[in-house]
């Protein structure tokens, strides 16, 4: 395939050489004479002097042709015309999806895991942590797709280290109340388990101790749209539907695990039993409805899902994506 490619950009390139010297050539003997020079150039195996030239020239030339199947250049060894990033959102799986996600594809730079080292440490068990310092100093150069949990001001601040490339950034969504109370589990660092106070005298106090749930919620901003395409995906279909649908665009391993290990989070098993939202149904759409109102993160999920902006993973919206 990818030969086949390559001998259709040779050959289109000598075809378009050869158009540009007929207005020099008046003489019929000179331009038949150039056309046989060019046919056994081309025949007697100087292909790849025609693919290194398509490479330059015709690339630009003959984009759309050569990309009428969008795997062409991926499957040669390029990169996707664009470049895509995770925005690791606190509490989504992100730093499983990071670590299953170097695993599979190349050029994976992320803060939990490189896909060049991927295999090397630990053999794709566990996550290699990098501060975003260190994938500074690495560069992103050779990226093909950027996992980060940084604040949100991160990627706009990188747009120049990133060259100014066309971005598209992968948000995930998960259940805002789901996502809060397990947020309110977390158990690391700085952040200790909290509770939500169902009894709570007044909405100031229980709102109160909704936000003291709350982690690193700074990294979606409504700004990123400004600069990106920002999309949207389900959360749940992470380790599923969202790594089949980067297929489409991300170049796979030659090697890439049976079995992929999920970073065991930092929560300890939840009982729901102990969670009283649950049993408010007042609560749990009064809470709902402020966190959509008072964080952009859900406000984006919840405008976001369910429109063309969602990445649904269906082979008919693969086929369309760009």
């Amino acid at each position: 395939f990818c030969q086949n490619t390559g001998k259709v950009a040779a050959h289109k390139y000598y075809l378009y050489l050869f158009s540009t010297m007929i207005p020099f050539q008046q003489n019929p003997k000179a331009i038949l004479v150039t056309g046989i020079l060019l046919a056994t150039l081309y025949s007697i195996g100087l292909v790849e002097i025609g693919i290194e030239i398509g490479q330059i020239d015709v690339k630009e030339q003959f984009r759309r042709q050569l990309r009428g199947d969008r795997r062409n250049m991926i499957e040669c060894g390029g990169h996707p015309q664009k470049l895509y990033g995770h925005v690791h959102v606190a509490k989504t799986g992100g730093s499983s999806l990071n670590n299953q996600m170097a695993l599979t594809f190349e050029r994976v730079c992320g803060h939990k895991n490189y896909s060049y080292e991927a295999f090397r440490k630990g053999n794709g068990k566990g996550v290699h942590l990098k501060v975003p310092n260190e994938m500074d100093q690495i560069g992103y150069e050779d990226c093909d797709y950027i996992s980060q949990e940084a604040r949100a001001e991160w990627w706009i601040d990188h747009k120049e280290k990133f060259h100014n490339m066309e971005m598209e950034l992968h948000v995930p969504c998960r259940d805002s109340i789901d996502h809060l109370l397990s947020m309110c589990h977390f158990d690391r660092g700085v952040y200790k388990p909290s509770t939500l106070k169902c009894d709570a005298e007044t909405e100031e106090e229980y709102f109160d101790s909704v936000k003291e749930c709350f982690v690193a919620m700074n990294r979606y901003d409504d700004k990123l749209e400004q600069h990106f395409s920002v999309k949207c995906f389900d959360f749940k279909e992470s380790f599923t539907g969202y790594v089949e649908y980067m297929k489409n665009f991300l170049e796979e391993r030659r090697f890439i695990p049976d079995q992929f290990e999920h970073i065991e989070s930092a929560n300890s098993h939840r009982n729901k039993d102990t969670e009283c939202i649950w049993d408010r149904p007042d609560l749990l759409e009064k809470t709902r409805k402020w966190l959509i109102q008072q964080n952009p993160y859900y406000e984006f999920c919840d405008k976001c899902m369910g429109t063309n902006n969602e990445l649904s993973f269906t082979s008919d919206n693969a086929a369309q994506s760009s």
